[in-house]
């Protein structure tokens, strides 16, 4: 396979990863925080303002989450044989 084929996958896979991380960490979430409700430690009144929390901690854990699974992979693969630049650095005028 050629680099950009390669670059074109390798960005599909992360995508894809990416989500599936969100989605894991959101049903985790609402899952605990349904089994909290249920069992009565949380008020009703705050399930509302703690879905929220759970909402916004999924997207900011997927992401520090994402972040590092890239950087062990970029840690372990030599990125610039297999993959071609997404953005291409500015050529510098003399």
């Amino acid at each position: 396979m050629n680099k950009i084929l390669n670059s074109v996958l390798f960005i599909i896979l992360a995508t894809l990863v990416n989500v599936a991380v969100l989605i894991l960490l959101l049903v985790a979430g609402f899952f605990l925080l349904g089994r909290l409700a249920a069992l009565g430690a949380v008020p009703q009144s705050m399930i509302q303002i703690l879905s929220l929390v759970v909402f916004a901690g999924s997207i900011i854990g997927a992401f520090v989450g994402y972040n590092r699974l890239l950087l062990w992979f970029a840690s372990k693969v030599d990125m610039e044989k297999y993959f071609h630049p997404i953005i291409q650095p500015k050529k510098k005028n003399n």
